[in-house]
């Protein structure tokens, strides 16, 4: 029998987030979440981001004693996350399935691309023999599975917390994320770009509903 692993998910507090996290999170449960990565270690994340070219590694203090995030550890029949993630690492942000995700069209085809949540679980997947649906899945809907499965929420005292981190040379953005250098972006600019990501996801969904509706009716005529 094979030891059994942990396999880490970071969920990401949409209080916490911009306009495009609050509609997430309203929209797919209400659990509170709209992003997810995989975690790596308590400064390194991986996870798929729009604003992030797609699936990359993302660096933090430490996520564990991040006000930012919910980490959920669960036990995993393999370690083949990790060597997934890597393989991953380039994949293109799937923006219009997760727009049509919300009404549940189901964007598989697209293999390709992925998005946050059907990335994690896919992570999962590639670990244990217990398979998460990994279509269709948003971050509150892969929370839930996730508690339900046997995962618990788990913090650390360890390392520095970011609102504690004393090193006036790092700047973080919305996520926690460290970025080393300034930034020429204020805080009207992000919530800016965050209203133009949310416009973006409506547009494809609004667009997407129409087409489908019109391919309906004319399979229908």
């Amino acid at each position: 029998m094979s030891k059994k692993v942990k396999l880490e998910i970071a969920f990401y507090k949409a209080k916490y987030g911009g306009i495009d996290d609050k509609f997430i999170n309203y929209f797919s449960g209400k659990e509170g979440y709209s992003h997810c990565e995989v975690v790596m270690s308590a400064t390194h994340m991986v996870g798929a981001h729009y604003s992030g070219n797609g699936v990359n590694h993302f660096y933090y203090n430490n996520v564990y004693n991040s006000k930012y995030w919910d980490v959920v550890s669960i036990e995993v029949s393999e370690d083949k996350y990790k060597a997934f993630c890597e393989a991953m690492i380039g994949t293109p942000y799937d923006t219009l399935g997760v727009a049509l995700s919300f009404i549940g069209i189901n964007q598989m085809a697209r293999n390709n691309k992925v998005w946050c949540s059907e990335f994690c679980a896919l992570a999962y997947n590639a670990s244990d023999n217990s398979i998460i649906r990994d279509t269709l899945i948003m971050p509150n809907e892969l929370f839930v599975t996730l508690m339900y499965l046997g995962g618990t929420i788990v913090k650390s005292t360890a390392g520095s917390d970011l609102d504690k981190r004393g090193d006036s040379k790092q700047e973080i953005d919305r996520y926690g994320r460290v970025s080393y250098g300034k930034t020429d972006k204020s805080e009207e600019e992000e919530n800016a770009n965050s209203a133009n990501k949310a416009k973006e996801l409506l547009n494809y969904f609004t667009k997407e509903v129409k087409r489908h509706k019109s391919k309906k009716e004319g399979n229908n005529g």
